[in-house]
């Protein structure tokens, strides 16, 4: 299931559109890769044509990879900040009935790519590197 922002851009000289979205993978997803229990989502970040980058988000805990997994049980969302540094805030919250108990991380967007290296994670969750 893929979780969109509005588009944004990064560059005023040029005013290309960027994307950035979460990619949760199904239960049934077809990537073997994706099915390990600590995977939570992959973060894509892309052009109007083509796919930038994607980083591997993942958690320690195979029970709090599966909630913030969970469609029916969570809100995946992806939110571009403008300043005081350009990067891309990404939220897992619990729906109603439960408490919102958000779990929030922040990936850096330096010249036009993710800057996974000085990613702000919460403790035990992780970021790599990933490709199709």
């Amino acid at each position: 299931m893929w979780s969109w922002p509005p588009r944004f851009t990064v560059s005023r000289a040029d005013g290309n559109p960027r994307y950035a979205g979460l990619d949760v993978p199904a239960d049934d997803t077809p990537d073997a890769r994706l099915k390990e229990p600590r995977v939570v989502a992959v973060l894509v970040y892309a052009a109007e044509d083509r796919v930038l980058r994607e980083a591997l988000i993942t958690d320690d805990k195979p029970a709090e990879a599966r909630q913030m997994r969970s469609f029916a049980d969570e809100t995946q969302q992806v939110t571009f900040i403008e300043a005081p540094a350009r990067h891309l805030k990404i939220a897992f919250s619990h729906n109603y009935p439960d408490a919102p108990a958000t779990v929030e991380a922040s990936v850096p967007l330096v010249k036009d790519d993710l800057d996974i290296a000085h990613a702000q994670l919460p403790p035990g969750m992780h970021i790599a590197a990933w490709r199709r």
